[in-house]
C-alpha cells in the first residue's frame, strides 16, 4: 500500500467525496417521501458550496476534467436552483442520486490497489455511474414523455437553461462513460506476454 500524503486538500476532497454523496442520497430519499423542498435546497446548496470552493481553493491543482465538471455543475445549479419544483419528486431524486457513484470513486483512494475489495469497489463505481448517470437519466428524464408534460409549466428562460444544463451534464457523463469502457476493454483484452 502506498504512503499517502495527508494535506488539507486531500482530507477535504475525500471527506467531501465520501460524505456528500451519502448526504445527497439521504436527502433524495427524504424528498421523495415528504416532498418538502428543503431537502433538495440543502443538497443543491452543499454541492454548490463544494464545487465553488474547489474551483477557488484548488484551481491550480485539480485536473481539467474536474474544472469542467465543477464549472458545469456550478452554472447548472445556479441557473436551475428553483426549477426542480416544477417536476415530480422521483425525477429530482434520479438526478440527485447520481452522486452515489462519487462515493465509490472517493473510496477507491483508501483501498489496497491489488485486492479483491478494490475490484468490488471499482465494479460498484462503474455500475452506479452507468445506472444513475446514464440509464436512469435517459429513462426517467430525457426519454420520459412525462418529463416533457411538466416542461410546459416552466418559464421559457428557465427551460432553456434546464435543457442546456442537461445537455452539458449528459455530454460530460457520456465522455466519462466512453473513458470507462475503454479502460475496461484494455483490462479485459490487453495482450500481455507471459514470461
Amino acid at each position: 500500500m502506498s504512503v499517502v500524503k495527508y494535506n488539507f486538500k486531500f482530507v477535504y476532497q475525500y471527506t467531501v467525496g465520501l460524505l456528500l454523496p451519502l448526504y445527497s442520497v439521504s436527502m433524495a430519499g427524504l424528498y421523495y417521501y415528504t416532498e418538502h423542498p428543503w431537502y433538495v435546497y440543502s443538497c443543491l446548496s452543499l454541492v454548490l458550496l463544494h464545487v465553488t470552493f474547489d474551483l477557488i481553493a484548488f484551481y491550480r491543482t485539480i485536473s481539467m476534467d474536474y474544472k469542467i465538471h465543477h464549472t458545469i455543475y456550478f452554472f447548472s445549479i445556479i441557473s436551475n436552483y428553483y426549477t426542480f419544483t416544477y417536476f415530480p419528486p422521483y425525477m429530482i431524486c434520479v438526478c440527485i442520486s447520481a452522486e452515489i457513484s462519487t462515493f465509490f470513486l472517493s473510496l477507491k483512494e483508501f483501498l489496497p490497489k491489488k485486492h479483491w475489495i478494490s475490484n468490488v469497489n471499482n465494479a460498484a463505481f462503474i455500475l452506479s455511474f452507468l445506472f444513475f448517470r446514464m440509464f436512469a437519466f435517459v429513462y426517467y428524464i430525457i426519454g420520459n414523455r412525462e418529463f416533457y408534460k411538466y416542461t410546459h409549466n416552466v418559464p421559457e428562460l428557465e427551460l432553456y437553461s434546464l435543457f442546456i444544463s442537461f445537455g452539458l451534464v449528459f455530454s460530460l457523463n457520456s465522455y466519462w462513460t466512453i473513458l470507462m469502457i475503454r479502460m475496461i476493454y484494455r483490462k479485459l483484452f490487453s495482450t500481455k506476454k507471459i514470461q
